[in-house]
């Protein structure tokens, strides 16, 4: 083969393997050739028949026993059966009977088959089978053996059923068997018997699916019918024989599969994309979809198009709910662009989320970044205006539910109360947590614990000396709110208040 040629059929298959996509559900036809080997067999055969009358008053001669296949006549004498009765003549005796052995060559194998591949790997058919083998040697028991001239041949009609596994991909072994009924003949020397017998088989493989309608396979089969019975007479003498034989069989075939009236695939949620290829099989009606079935995502911020209202939102920019930008202190300014992203609720800003510069305490620090305004004269503040024994909520810094994990947007909070830290190094803080009533006052001590415990944690890792920071929980003993309403109904706004996180200034350095 030419250099040019070998590289053409490389690549043409490599482009098989890689464009080939799982065979479709539905009717197919698949044929099968092979190898099939049959295990030597034990046989047992009883010749009988009329043997000679015998003198009146003395017992006829038995008749003669011979181990016969069919058309392979008194291969091996088994002797003579019993004299009858005295009197006017005896009719004559039934031969004996005889075990041997039958070695076969190896043979060929095809089948052609007619099913249906159900969703999920499951396949059933009808198969048509028919193997071939010829006879090698016969063995009797007395340590005599003969070469055979003739063969054994099987066609069954066969109920099969197949699991494929991993039926999606393009490779897919399987396993599966069947039951049917097998009509076995052998011939030898020239004559011919048969037996239609009740057959089962057994089988394992791997396929390998060229397209979407053809898939190609490597099988192995074990076949094994019941045992047949043959019953031939031989016309010179008049006797009968019965041979019962073994028939198991080991095969190894080639099969190509081929899918001619592919099913529709189960489409549950209607957005173009089998099930059995979805990813998202609960996808909202008209929510448009990538390959995988799954809703599309153009601006790559976790929500998907169909429930984004900011869909153009940039890489990276933490968002809410519905795929608009964080804007924390509720400015009007998202996070992402706002410089004075703590800015008090209902402060003026300007397009940087600064609000007009303005310090109402007159403690140098602006309104704008002044977290406690109302600093009494002359107090020592850390730069967002906070003196000692003055706390600010830090909003925003939320956990996941009923664990101590910070959320991702806890953690850039986080990440400016380091900041802010740093830039006062005079001064030690009280990380303070509180939770809202559900659950036991042991358990939300504890909880509001674990979480103030986790923050101080983030705080160390941004470089904040430990021992500035303590970490207290404090349940659900300092509420700032009611939990609930005083007809007793539950008070969510309350209870959100509750859960929070605070920062307290407990003493200078």
């Amino acid at each position: 083969m030419s250099k040019n040629l070998r590289m053409a059929a490389a690549a043409a298959l490599a482009f098989s393997f890689t464009t080939a996509g799982a065979v479709d559900p539905g009717w197919y036809v698949e044929g099968g050739l092979g190898y099939s080997k049959l295990n030597d067999s034990d046989a047992t055969q009883e010749t009988f028949g009329p043997g000679q009358p015998g003198q009146p008053g003395q017992p006829g001669q038995g008749g003669s026993g011979f181990l016969v296949i069919p058309g392979l006549i008194n291969l091996f004498p088994t002797g003579p059966g019993g004299g009858g009765q005295g009197g006017a003549g005896g009719a004559g005796g039934f031969g004996n009977s005889q075990n041997f052995e039958i070695e076969y060559d190896d043979g060929a194998f095809g089948s052609l088959s007619l099913g249906y591949a159900w969703e999920g790997g499951f396949r059933s058919e009808l198969q048509l089978r028919y193997s071939e083998n010829d006879l090698d040697m016969i063995n009797n028991n007395m340590g005599g053996s003969t070469d055979a001239e003739g063969d054994i041949t099987s066609t069954a009609l066969m109920a099969n059923a197949w699991f494929d596994f991993n039926p999606d991909g393009n490779w897919h072994p399987y396993v599966g068997g069947g039951l049917g009924a097998a009509e076995i003949e052998l011939d030898a020397g020239g004559g011919a018997a048969d037996d239609t017998v009740l057959a089962a088989q057994l089988g394992a493989g791997i396929e390998f699916d060229l397209t979407d309608t053809l898939a190609l396979g490597l099988g192995y089969r074990f076949f094994k019918a019941d045992d047949p019975e043959f019953e031939a007479t031989d016309p010179a003498t008049g006797n009968t024989q019965r041979t019962d034989v073994d028939y198991e069989q080991h095969s190894a075939m080639l099969s190509l599969r081929y899918v001619f009236a592919p099913a529709a695939l189960t489409d549950s949620d209607g957005d173009g994309v089998p099930d059995v290829d979805d990813k998202c099989p609960n996808t909202p009606s008209g929510a448009p979809v990538d390959a995988d079935g799954c809703p599309l995502d153009s601006d790559g911020d976790g929500v998907p198009d169909y429930a984004d209202k900011c869909p153009n939102t940039p890489s990276g920019v933490p968002v809410d709910d519905t795929g608009c930008p964080l804007d924390s202190d509720g400015d009007g300014v998202p996070d992402y662009k706002d410089d004075c992203p703590n800015t008090p609720k209902g402060t003026q800003v300007n397009a940087s989320g600064c609000p007009l510069v303005v310090d109402s305490d007159g403690d140098g620090v602006p309104d704008d970044r002044d977290k406690c305004p109302d600093t009494p004269p002359g107090q020592p503040v850390t730069t967002d205006g906070c003196a000692v024994g003055q706390s600010t909520v830090l909003q925003g810094v939320k956990f996941e539910f009923n664990s101590a994990r910070l959320t991702p947007n806890a953690e850039q909070i986080l990440i400016g109360v380091a900041e802010t830290l740093k830039d006062s190094p005079g001064f030690n803080v009280e990380v303070a947590g509180h939770t809202d009533s559900i659950g036991s006052d042991s358990y939300n001590l504890e909880l509001s614990q674990e979480r103030t415990e986790s923050a101080v944690e983030f705080l160390v890792g941004q470089g904040i000396d430990r021992s500035r920071m303590v970490a207290r929980g404090y349940g659900e003993s300092q509420p700032v709110a009611p939990n609930v309403n005083p007809d007793g109904s539950d008070n969510p706004e309350g209870r959100a208040r509750n859960r929070r996180v605070e920062l307290k200034v407990v003493g200078q350095r």
